[in-house]
């Protein structure tokens, strides 16, 4: 069992270091989920369910609530947790024994956020902005951030400014919801593909960012 909590100010860095742990795991046995929209409840449920398939589980949780008694978690050695929380945790979570901590604040910040920019509004310099930014980052990185693009787009962001959430807004008008469905899948088409060896990274990449911009 090892329970990770994150969190940090660079949002783009902290996804990253996220999408790394993630590569150790089979994408099949690797799950996403929201605790503002499933609860605690519900979240132990999950946590308590089996994977026939694989020896070793992630769970990665968004948008934790730093009430949340980690003593609570009552999971089995083949799990790995990672509780993402958007600011820092209390001192009680954080002087837990059980867990290992991951903060990044912006000084190791990496600017994605042109190229998803880009993609939403469908602007065809974001083919130019990916050639750049993979000689940064890894692309396991840059297909976790175009989750959270995605995210973003159906979920409207919290405490966010008035400039921003018209950006959203417009951004949306070239993302309907069957849209944001299918992209989501062909993410996870193109994760799993490049973690078999099926194709080169980059040219998966390189075909799902067309996709966007078709």
């Amino acid at each position: 069992m090892k329970i990770i909590v994150a969190y940090g100010s660079a949002l783009a860095a902290l996804n990253k270091k996220i999408s790394e742990i993630k590569k150790d795991f089979d994408p099949l046995s690797v799950k996403e989920i929201n605790f503002e929209e499933i609860g605690l409840a519900k979240l132990l449920i999950e946590l308590a369910s089996m994977d026939l398939f694989s020896e070793k589980r992630l769970v990665i949780v968004e948008d934790v609530d730093e009430s949340l008694d980690i003593n609570q978690l009552d999971i089995d050695d083949s799990l790995t947790l990672i509780l993402k929380f958007s600011k820092k945790p209390s001192s009680k979570i954080l002087m837990n024994k059980k867990i290992q901590v991951i903060q990044i604040n912006e000084e190791k910040e990496i600017t994605i956020f042109p190229l998803l920019n880009m993609l939403s509004e469908k602007n065809p310099k974001a083919m130019d902005e990916f050639e750049i930014l993979l000689k940064e980052v890894n692309c396991q990185y840059i297909l976790t951030m175009l989750f959270y693009m995605l995210r973003r787009l159906i979920l409207n962001p919290k405490n966010t400014s008035s400039f921003i959430f018209k950006k959203i807004e417009q951004q949306k008008r070239n993302f309907p919801l069957e849209k944001l469905k299918f992209f989501y899948h062909q993410i996870l088409i193109t994760d799993y593909k490049i973690k078999q060896g099926l194709i080169e990274e980059r040219l998966a990449l390189q075909s799902l960012i067309w996709k966007f911009l078709a």
